[in-house]
């Protein structure tokens, strides 16, 4: 790791002087236009923007993501670390910070820069976050690397940005100012990962395909770790070369499920697609196996192909899920999922993007809480506490929506209540949305995304800033 740190060392030093650039191809995004050798590829762009280097024969890499300015809060510091939780630690989990600087960039502009230390699939990464505000915008920047050989490439995109009034947008850049989407998957894309990285939808709509979308028009998901998820009437499939993967969508988790966990769910899922050759199962313990999960060898019915299947039953608030492991022999089945937690991680592939046609029409969630307090001398009934919440968002076609949101608490005997309404423009884009005229006047931005389930959907909205506020809603109508 050493070499790693030694170029993150120099790229620091390297905003103490901003370097001079010699000529190179003049790329813009969003608002600022910059230079990049020819040698970097794109990689993609959707409400993002990602290049991309490697060096095969030294298993070299090195990539530059680039994400769309948002409001400044006025606060750089604030800023930088709600950007450093978004877009380095929540994705990378870095496991030591080495280095950070705060310089004056170009014009009004300052410069903060941070460099941490990562390992994926243990092998030791590098990651850099740059964020350039002049005190109403900001925009970050965010580099990966595992060798020093790019320095000099660093540099010279680092020291080349030019920006624009905030209120002019390249035609490179996304139509939602206040977007941003989920960092890629660190590696290159020849390397493996079980991560659950960006996120590629394409549009099936727009593709001409006739194949039912059960409720979601944008699909399939291309993860950038080459799995690939479309939705399906029982389940999500999630494929990658040889390897598929089934979601099965949830069943309620009763009382006499729980006597046979694993037996009552096989009978009602595999008999029917399936003969058994061998099953293999495991005994659930809370402390030495907590999953429930059985392993089999079996004859597909409708194909006649014998393949391996794993099997996994996920218990999640009175729901259980099943994630089917369908491959084509034991030893490719524990070569793509050498542990039981490699599986579990497949549910994060039920995701598929936003799109407006979708999200029209109502949304609704309800939850509640309460506890009941006793005197601790005597025994007696001393009241309750509770909390309820109603949250309701309506969006229109034409890109308008309103929001309610109702909840009453009480404590100790005093009750409180809210009603707070909401209404303005709604910008949507895969993977977020911004929501203009919340409290005070601000504009929020979520990540977003939809989950299938049987018959519909359920909206997941995430504050990007605050990511404690969520919204799990469905739609009522």
């Amino acid at each position: 790791m050493n070499t790693v740190f030694s170029v993150l060392t120099g790229f620091l030093l390297c905003w103490i002087v901003i370097i001079p650039v010699f000529p190179q191809s003049v790329q813009s995004f969003d608002i600022v236009s910059f230079s990049l050798a020819s040698t970097w590829k794109k990689e993609a762009q959707q409400d993002w923007l990602a290049y991309r280097v490697e060096n095969p024969a030294q298993k070299t890499y090195a990539r530059i993501l680039l994400y769309p300015s948002l409001p400044s809060s006025g606060n750089l510091e604030t800023d930088f670390q709600a950007e450093w939780n978004d877009l380095v630690l929540n994705q990378y989990k870095p496991t030591q910070i080495i280095n950070e600087s705060l310089t004056d960039y170009k014009d009004d502009w300052k410069a903060k820069l941070r460099v941490a230390s990562f390992v994926h699939h243990q092998v030791n990464q590098a990651v850099i976050l740059l964020m350039l505000t002049d005190g109403k915008s900001k925009m970050s920047f965010v580099f990966l690397t595992n060798t020093e050989e790019f320095q000099k490439d660093f540099e010279d995109f680092g020291s080349s940005f030019k920006f624009q009034p905030a209120s002019i947008k390249s035609s490179n850049s996304i139509s939602q100012p206040a977007n941003q989407a989920a960092p890629p998957n660190p590696i290159p894309p020849s390397s493996t990962s079980n991560q659950s990285p960006i996120i590629k939808p394409s549009n099936s709509a727009s593709s001409g395909s006739t194949q039912p979308n059960y409720g979601v028009s944008t699909f399939p998901t291309k993860f950038d770790d080459g799995w690939n998820s479309v939705p399906q009437e029982d389940w999500v499939e999630v494929t990658k070369v040889d390897t598929k993967v089934l979601l099965h969508y949830g069943r309620n988790f009763d009382d006499a499920m729980r006597q046979d966990v694993v037996g009552i769910n096989w009978n009602a899922l595999i008999p029917s697609r399936y003969r058994v050759i061998q099953r293999q199962n495991y005994s659930y313990s809370t402390m030495n196996f907590p999953f429930y999960y059985a392993e089999a060898e079996v004859t597909e019915i409708a194909s006649g192909k014998t393949m391996y299947l794993g099997f996994l039953v996920v218990a999640v608030s009175g729901v259980a899920y099943v994630v089917e492991v369908q491959s084509p022999s034991k030893a490719q089945f524990t070569h793509v999922f050498p542990t039981v937690e490699s599986i579990e991680k497949m549910r994060g592939y039920n995701k598929f993007g936003l799109s407006l046609r979708d999200l029209t029409g109502t949304w609704q969630s309800f939850s509640s809480s309460s506890i009941s307090l006793y005197n601790v001398y005597t025994g007696g009934n001393a009241g309750m506490n509770y909390a309820s919440i109603n949250d309701q968002f309506t969006f229109e076609p034409s890109g308008k929506y309103s929001s309610k949101h109702v909840g009453a608490s009480s404590s100790y005997g005093t009750t409180s209540h809210f009603n707070d309404q909401f209404s303005g423009n709604a910008s949507v884009s895969h993977w977020e949305m911004a929501l203009s005229n919340r409290k005070d006047g601000r504009t929020d931005a979520y990540h977003a995304h939809f989950e299938a389930v049987k018959g519909g959907k359920i909206l997941h909205m995430t504050h990007k800033q605050w990511s404690g506020l969520t919204f799990t809603l469905i739609q009522s109508r």
